[in-house]
């Protein structure tokens, strides 16, 4: 066990000798510069947050913002008690607008006989001040912005929880429910993450590859997801061709052939940063904000919420 639990991170060449096609394009993938617009008097700030777990007492103080997310599993055993909880601490939090989903625990807002209907329906009398979707869209408009809002609570099997679907293991798929997603999406929550992003356990991506799909075709501003607590982070996407090609080198459709898009992209950005030019193409800051830890390092602590302007 001692071993387990201790166990160190591979080498640089154990990394390399497992794929040396994966190891390259990850290294060019992760030198890629991104252009990050600094903040302004019209930026909305965004406070994410999941994967709380019960723990809401235990989180440091939320930071200030215009928009608070909770992007699912806010109890353990999906009781109404325990959610009454979750919701009365989210409700009482001072942002102007508060928008959670549902995760894969919160067994009372499914389908009979785990879920109850009419608790789930009464949401909205009990918190007024709170949105909740599921499935659903809501707008909403701060210092004269409006912006669209789509939330899902669906997950990828992983036992017997509410909300779930099959795997996808290759696209076209006939099984994708994400095709409903609203094209003019600008900030999107789900609790299962996309593949390939902020979603690795144990080096195995386990986020969904139906969604990563999705969120090529609506490239919104924001995707705020949990559900993967190891994969906790904030990542910046440039939906490019120097992106699908790296996309399909993990996908395993793609090879040596593709690192050098990759690569082409790495010159092609340097290049324009040197001239100051502004990148073009849509870019999606992708945040997975599991507030509890994971993997065999977890201490039972919540971490902060990530705050990022839009």
């Amino acid at each position: 066990m001692e071993a387990i639990l201790n166990r160190k991170s591979p080498t640089p060449w154990e990394q390399f000798s497992a794929s040396p096609l994966i190891f390259t394009a990850t290294k060019l993938y992760n030198s890629l510069p991104i252009s990050i617009p600094p903040p302004t008097g019209h930026s909305i700030r965004v406070v994410c947050i999941s994967d709380t777990h019960n723990g809401q007492d235990q989180i440091p103080p939320l930071p200030s913002g215009d928009i608070l997310v909770h992007a699912g599993d806010l109890t353990d055993n999906g009781t109404i008690e325990e959610l009454k909880l979750s919701l009365e601490w989210l409700s009482n939090q001072p942002h102007p607008h508060k928008i959670f989903i549902a995760g894969n625990h919160e067994k009372c807002l499914g389908n009979p006989p785990q879920g109850d209907p009419s608790f789930r329906s009464s949401i909205a009398n009990f918190y007024p001040n709170l949105i909740y979707l599921q499935d659903s869209a809501a707008k909403i408009t701060i210092r004269g912005r409006t912006l669209n809002v789509y939330g899902s609570p669906k997950t990828p099997y992983c036992g017997n929880f509410p909300f779930q679907y099959p795997f996808i293991f290759s696209l076209p798929s006939k099984s994708n429910s994400w095709g409903e997603i609203p094209s003019d999406t600008d900030i999107l929550i789900t609790h299962t993450p996309p593949a390939y992003h902020l979603d690795a356990e144990n080096k195995k991506h386990l986020g969904c590859l139906g969604l990563l799909d999705a969120i090529w075709r609506v490239k919104p501003r924001l995707h705020v997801f949990g559900h993967i607590h190891v994969g906790r982070g904030v990542e910046r996407v440039t939906w490019g061709f120097e992106q699908r090609a790296f996309e399909g080198i993990l996908y395993g459709e793609k090879g040596w052939f593709a690192v050098i898009a990759v690569f082409c992209g790495l010159v092609v950005r340097v290049l324009l940063s040197l001239f100051t030019w502004h990148n073009k193409k849509p870019q999606t800051i992708l945040v997975n904000a599991a507030s509890k830890g994971g993997g065999f390092r977890e201490d039972g602590r919540r971490r902060e919420a990530h705050v990022v302007a839009i």
